[in-house]
């Protein structure tokens, strides 16, 4: 997030990511990072994941504070709205992303019906069609500018492999172009 240097990670020589080599207690370490979000401050919304190999959190952040989200079945999903009730009360949902509940649900829903074994079995779990919300979002040529939505990227990150997964393009693009694999060091 913006443009200062990121205290958990350090640029090695060959230009990989590495962790600092200080290690620091899990729950301290959330703690510590949850305390600087909580402290900075902010002027625009979004949401912030701390995860390491065995835990968790997702933080809605806004210029009203900082809430911890609900996992739901021990699984994280996010798509373009607030998950909890203080910043969501102020959310202009209708306007910005009016399918973005119905996305979420569509998910929770494919995920409660089929976990994948996986991490490399999610994304084709994110692939969407006619008449289903748009997960994989493709952009519609016959809107006007400014409303053809498309998904840019898909990302999968696996803690316990300190590894992220970056594919240009869509979940339905897998096997049709090569993930780039950064893993942590």
């Amino acid at each position: 997030m913006g443009d200062g240097p990121d205290r958990t990670r350090e640029r090695v020589g060959d230009d990989r990511i590495a962790p600092l080599p200080q290690r620091t207690p899990r729950r301290h370490a959330q703690r510590a990072g949850r305390a600087t979000v909580v402290t900075a401050p902010l002027a625009s919304s979004g949401s912030f994941a701390l995860f390491d190999e065995t835990d968790a959190v997702l933080l809605d952040i806004s210029p009203v504070g900082v809430f911890e989200a609900p996992s739901e079945h021990d699984t994280f999903v996010r798509t373009n709205h607030f998950l909890t009730p203080v910043p969501a009360a102020g959310e202009k949902s209708w306007l910005y992303q009016p399918d973005s509940g119905a996305r979420r649900a569509f998910v929770l829903d494919r995920l409660t019906r089929r976990r994948p074994a996986t991490v490399d079995d999610l994304p084709e779990l994110l692939v969407t069609g006619p008449g289903e919300p748009p997960v994989t979002c493709l952009p519609d040529p016959d809107q006007p500018l400014g409303q053809r939505w498309a998904s840019l990227a898909t990302i999968t990150l696996e803690p316990a492999t300190r590894t992220a997964s970056i594919l240009d393009g869509t979940p339905a693009d897998i096997g049709t172009r090569d993930w780039r694999i950064l893993t942590a060091d």
